[in-house]
């Protein structure tokens, strides 16, 4: 689902031996896509080099009539990545991220560029699928550099119907790499319901019983009921006396 990578790879002129990571995650607001991607810098290329590589202002949807502009400036009225960079030393992490309402992902920039025919739905009963046809990705095709794209998709609070990636820890993944490309990629899933006992105070039960022993014992025992009452009363009226006492004194 985060076909993330394959923005990086449109965006570049060159890719010297790199690898991209694309993670998908569900909230409230729709699909948070993210796009990783390390690049270091070698003989043909400086760390300058690397970082100016990167473009800072990416539509984060295909559009074909707005071509990426240059120098590398925002346009009004076009969406763009979130992009934070980290330095590593003798290179950079680059992370391009942007949360699509669901159904608008279908029309995600990286999606576009990577599959012939993605797919993402929601039907009535909640049930979201994702699914790409079996050509690969196509970015691989189109740049020898990219060495592979390895896409995540986190399914933490979700029931997964049907997938064929690789679990692990809350997490299906899938690879795409230049000797193997032939991947593809399905996943069911349905929002968990809450189980209501989950918020139940551990000991509610014995609190329930236990209240219902002392109602019992109440309407079993009327007369002791009433004995305790008279007798808060006499104590009630003895202080007060006191207190008028003490008071004329």
């Amino acid at each position: 689902m985060k076909c993330k990578i394959i923005l990086l790879v449109v965006f570049l002129l060159l890719l010297c031996g790199c690898s991209a990571e694309v993670h998908l995650s569900f909230d409230e607001n729709g699909i948070k896509e993210e796009v990783s991607i390390t690049r270091f810098a070698d003989q043909n290329m400086s760390k300058t080099m690397v970082y100016n590589q990167y473009r800072e202002f990416i539509p984060a949807y295909h559009m074909v009539e707005v071509p990426d502009p240059q120098p590398d400036i925002k346009i009004e009225g076009i969406s763009y990545y979130n992009r934070t960079v980290t330095d590593l030393g003798n290179g950079y992490r680059f992370l391009y991220s942007y949360t699509y309402p669901l159904l608008s992902y279908n029309r995600a920039r990286s999606v576009k560029n990577s599959f012939k025919s993605p797919y993402i739905s929601k039907d009535e009963e909640g049930i979201i699928t994702i699914s790409t046809d079996k050509g690969g990705n196509m970015l691989l095709t189109q740049y020898e550099d990219l060495e592979r794209v390895k896409v995540t998709i986190d399914t933490n609070g979700y029931e997964v119907l049907e997938s064929n990636g690789v679990f692990s820890n809350g997490v299906y993944s899938w690879d795409f790499s230049q000797t193997d490309n032939t991947n593809s990629i399905y996943l069911s899933i349905k929002k968990k319901v809450e189980d209501s006992s989950f918020n139940k105070p551990e000991n509610l039960d014995q609190m329930q019983e236990e209240k219902k022993e002392e109602e019992n014992f109440l309407q079993s025992h009327p007369f002791v009921v009433i004995a305790i009452g008279i007798g808060g009363f006499f104590i009630l009226l003895i202080l007060l006396l006191k207190m008028k006492t003490h008071k004329y004194e």
